[in-house]
């Protein structure tokens, strides 16, 4: 994966709330807490990238997590993973939680690939997917919602 550094996607991120992030992820193995720190101190969206996978590899059962493993951004959430709608709804609210990003449910059925769920998340925060990442014409119609304050799904 092409690294590429986005220093203004932590704009609107606040460093110092540590604590939160913590609690977000606390059941989240020890990288992807490194991974959420990472991004938001430098914007590299190799750590949001790994931040993704490392929230989708959270709500998969133990068994189906090796998929991820060497998993490319087509992998698809349903078909290859098994992740059905609630699972995605839990995913989407840890990162939204994580990230400091509101995103409408009603834009979740639109999530088929983790290609498009790191678009997504890219596009929330108002950046520039990673460039393996470039946006499929299907998807150009997702506009997330940036996050004011407290957090309204």
């Amino acid at each position: 994966m092409n690294r590429t550094s986005l220093p203004h996607a932590t704009a609107g991120l606040v460093a110092g709330n540590d604590e939160r992030l913590c609690e977000a992820l606390k059941r989240c193995p020890p990288s992807v807490l490194n991974d959420a720190r990472e991004f938001r101190r430098t914007g590299d969206s190799e750590h949001l990238s790994a931040l993704v996978y490392g929230l989708i590899e959270r709500h998969m059962d133990r068994g189906s997590q090796s998929r991820l493993t060497h998993a490319d951004a087509d992998l698809r959430l349903i078909e290859d993973l098994g992740i059905d709608s609630l699972t995605l709804m839990e995913v989407v609210m840890l990162a939204e939680d994580a990230l400091d990003i509101a995103i409408n449910n009603a834009d979740l059925r639109l999530l088929r690939t983790v290609g498009d769920v790191q678009r997504f998340i890219a596009r929330a925060l108002q950046v520039e997917p990673p460039p393996d990442l470039a946006q499929p014409e299907s998807r150009a119609h997702l506009e997330p919602e940036r996050r004011e304050g407290v957090a309204a799904v």
